[in-house]
């Protein structure tokens, strides 16, 4: 049986999958960000080849993505500035809550562009066990946000 610490790691890097081929920038090896990748990486069986091929689609989608990301925390920002302002008017909130939608949207679609060119690296092996960790992923953040998929209370 898969320890909680285990699963924890594995589900937490599916959504770091791009990065799954870096090695850890901690120079004397430590329990880092690159270590946790390589447990994904081990956890996939991925080769050489597929770690070589994962950094290239990381690398040429980083600046997209760190672009669309930078936006939509601005836009994010904004709309919870203006929402909190109760002498905003309901229309500028309108405004600036389609413009967080939209920017988050535009991350969500690099993210799903990058992991998409990554799935087709993968066996159909590796694609199984992808999709088994990353629905218990999923069920996680659902168990933290509560069914209805916002937070409790």
């Amino acid at each position: 049986m898969i320890s909680h610490f285990t699963k924890f790691a594995l589900v937490f890097g599916l959504g770091l999958i791009p990065l799954a081929a870096q090695p850890s920038s901690n120079p004397d090896g430590g329990t880092g960000q690159g270590q946790m990748m390589g447990r994904m990486a081990d956890q996939l069986k991925l080769t050489e080849n597929q770690k070589t091929q994962i950094q290239a689609i990381q690398s040429r989608h980083a600046d997209a993505t760190k672009a669309k990301a930078q936006a939509a925390a601005e836009t994010r920002k904004a709309f919870r500035d203006a929402a909190q302002n109760l002498d905003t008017p309901p229309a500028q909130l309108k405004t600036l809550y389609q413009a967080k939608s939209d920017k988050a949207f535009d991350l969500l679609l690099e993210h799903r562009t990058t992991h998409n060119e990554i799935r087709t690296l993968l066996t159909p092996e590796q694609r199984i066990e992808m999709d088994k960790l990353r629905a218990y992923r999923q069920g996680l953040m659902q168990g933290r946000r509560g069914k209805g998929g916002h937070g409790k209370g």
